[in-house]
């Protein structure tokens, strides 16, 4: 949330979800500090008095903190389409990312890649970084899973990939890592399969 002082002395400000949580439920939650409050559950907008900024940030916190995220069990990815890692170059990226901003109306751009583990790493023992590699066993593509290593199933997926070279079919989304001026291609997973 970010909230700004108007010259009327209101407190005025907006909320952006992040992890799938409902920032207008948590709004709703702590509306008895607020002078108004509406938007969707991943975009919101809130006035309050200034004196009550701290009360409210204390109890929307609460209210966000007991918040479950919202449930996408039983819904299926929407795959935009399958490509190769060789395909995923840093201009065919640059031109998906013409494509935001992302959000409920626009959701990020989802693709299928046939890819085999070359190498992997755990980073702050949750998340795993990969090395994916097609066809084309020069080209390797990085990969990175957030929370995967806290999935026993995803582990032995990837372990078994890396072990026999057999490929799977990776669910991401293609990003830019930029970093000290560098542009590397990445595929932020959301899933992974084994192939037949």
């Amino acid at each position: 949330i970010v909230l700004a002082i108007r010259e009327d002395g209101i407190a005025k400000g907006s909320a952006r979800s992040y992890g799938g949580y409902s920032v207008l439920d948590a709004l709703h939650e702590s509306k008895q500090f607020l002078k108004g409050y509406g938007g969707h559950k991943f975009a919101a907008g809130l006035s309050l008095d200034p004196n009550d900024v701290d009360a409210f940030a204390a109890h929307y916190d609460q209210m966000i903190a007991a918040a479950k995220p919202l449930d996408d069990s039983g819904k299926s990815l929407k795959v935009e389409g399958y490509i190769e890692p060789e395909a995923l170059t840093p201009k065919a990226i640059e031109e998906l990312e013409k494509l935001a901003p992302y959000g409920p109306g626009n959701p990020e751009p989802i693709f299928g890649v046939k890819a085999g583990v070359n190498q992997q790493s755990v980073l702050k023992g949750r998340h795993l970084k990969l090395k994916l590699s097609g066809q084309s066993r020069g080209f390797l593509l990085e990969g990175i899973w957030f929370n995967a290593a806290e999935r026993l199933e995803y582990t032995l997926l990837v372990e078994k990939s890396a072990k026999t070279h057999n490929p799977c079919l990776f669910a991401g989304i293609p990003e830019l890592n930029r970093f000290m001026g560098r542009s590397s291609p990445t595929l932020r997973i959301k899933t992974a399969s084994e192939l037949a």
